[in-house]
């Protein structure tokens, strides 16, 4: 009688731990951020959205000049992306220029290694001013040499994108 009560108890913990694990895994599944969103063979970093025939980055110069802002679906080739964590990149412009893209409300990182691959992102393009301290920041962040920060002495004007999505073309 004894091993039978021994052995119920064993099946009652066993069954109770997988159960635990199984509402653990759910918890953190539901607790973690929406970084990745998988809709339609894409990957999607932050908000899923669709696009048919995006704007070219490097188009993106063009209308800035018409207006300080605009609201767009871009597609653009990464040069660098933070080293860190993941929460910057900058997309390859014409005449060796870049444009920083930073991820809304730091809501969502993109993978580490996309440099040299072709994105698509939705969000606000912007003429914008950094400060030193932001681009000293920024440059840690990309693995430069203290030297190559201490070098940071000016704000800096340039482009930059707001994302509140992103996909990488496959």
């Amino acid at each position: 009688m004894k091993k039978l009560l021994l052995l119920t108890g064993i099946a009652v913990f066993t069954f109770a731990c997988s159960d635990v694990k199984k509402d653990e895994k759910n918890d953190s599944a539901e607790n973690t951020s929406t970084e990745e969103v998988a809709n339609e063979m894409n990957t999607f970093y932050g908000e899923a959205f669709e696009y048919e025939q995006p704007v070219l980055v490097s188009e993106l110069t063009s209308r800035l000049s018409e207006s300080d802002s605009t609201m767009v679906i871009a597609k653009g080739k990464v040069v660098e992306v933070c080293q860190a964590k993941g929460c910057w990149m900058t997309l390859e412009l014409p005449n060796s220029e870049t444009m920083r893209v930073t991820f809304k409300d730091y809501g969502f990182f993109v993978p580490k290694d996309l440099g040299g691959k072709e994105v698509v992102l939705k969000g606000k393009a912007t003429i914008s001013e950094t400060d030193v301290e932001t681009l000293q920041h920024l440059a840690a962040d990309a693995g430069k040499s203290e030297e190559e920060i201490a070098k940071i002495t000016e704000p800096e004007k340039g482009y930059a994108f707001l994302a509140s999505g992103v996909t990488v073309v496959e």
